[in-house]
């Protein structure tokens, strides 16, 4: 007989959970070592067509920043150690912002925190998060919710079976050192799960090739543009999904691989995209990246049932710690 599990689930700004690689699952999570991975584990992924960082963006970008993080710091107060991160977890909303992320990513959110069941009780999950307010622990003995900035605070070495993350590290600015913090996190042969979105530079407008009708993808692509220059003024990437698999190896990981998810919604059926629009849409017409008609537009095509279009695809990556 196996030995029980460990586990252990994490999160940043995202949500909570726990599961093996290439699941996915909300944020960051980490799984604890006492024992070997269950008999017959596979390694499974995520989905289609990713896209690629555009040359010469960065220093566009550079010229621009100086007004631009102005008006993040004036327009969104929420912060973390590593970042400011543009969404509130104060908004009335955000918990069910966070929820349609879930459900619109998880194909099997049913076996999200299957984890604590699948470790056994000398197991653990820990979920962690800058905010943990929204994370449910459902009462599990072996989960452990702990307030952590994947940054500057503490995290056990060479502890964990997989850790997972997802639209977390997009939003930190030091990327790679917070992939080394959880890479340094996993025992030998541990596996990390990182997912980020991509919706910035040219990117955006290609999402609006997916709106229907077509008469409202213009509009589409010049929310997520603004959204996109939010983000870089805050010291997120709206395109930092493409480059995870390198960013993998880069921190040290074998076995790297990815998938794109690329779902397609109807309206009145998705809660991200809308709720994200939502709460961001005041500071971006305060910023002069849109306008208020913009944003009444755009809530107005995601209500109608008529219409369907693109959320950010989600880059799915996954490694292994080598063995020595």
């Amino acid at each position: 007989m196996e030995p029980p599990r460990r586990a252990a689930a994490g999160r940043g700004p995202g949500r909570p959970r726990g599961r093996r690689p290439g699941e996915r699952a909300p944020s960051r999570r980490l799984r604890r070592r006492a024992g070997r991975l269950p008999a017959g584990g596979r390694r499974r992924a995520v989905r289609p067509a990713p896209g690629r960082h555009p040359a010469g963006r960065r220093p566009r970008r550079a010229a621009r920043a100086p007004a631009l993080v102005r008006a993040a710091r004036r327009l969104s107060p929420w912060r973390c150690a590593v970042s400011t991160y543009v969404f509130s977890p104060e908004w009335a909303r955000e918990r069910d912002r966070l929820l349609a992320l879930e459900e619109l990513f998880d194909d099997a959110s049913a076996r999200h925190l299957a984890g604590p069941e699948r470790v056994g009780p000398t197991g653990r999950v820990v979920a962690t998060d800058v905010d943990p307010r929204f994370i449910d622990a459902r009462g599990l003995d072996n989960v452990e919710v702990r307030r952590h900035d994947i940054l500057t605070d503490p995290l056990e070495e060479g502890a964990f079976d997989v850790a997972h993350a997802r639209a977390v590290i997009e939003h930190v600015a030091d990327h790679r050192g917070a992939l080394r913090r959880v890479v340094a996190a996993l025992r030998p042969g541990g596996w990390a799960v990182i997912e980020d979105s991509h919706f910035g530079g040219p990117m955006a407008a290609a999402l609006g090739c997916y709106v229907h009708p077509a008469e409202h993808g213009p509009l589409v692509g010049h929310l997520y543009r603004a959204v996109d220059t939010l983000f870089s003024a805050a010291g997120a990437d709206a395109s930092f999904g493409p480059r995870l698999l390198g960013e993998l190896e880069a921190v040290g990981l074998e076995g790297v691989g990815g998938v794109v998810h690329a779902p397609l919604v109807a309206g009145g059926t998705d809660n991200w995209a809308r709720g994200s629009l939502e709460q961001l849409g005041p500071r971006l017409v305060a910023a002069g990246l849109a306008t208020t008609d913009d944003v009444d537009r755009f809530m107005a095509m995601a209500d109608d049932r008529a219409s369907s279009y693109a959320p950010p695809f989600m880059v799915t990556a996954w490694g292994r710690r080598p063995m020595a």
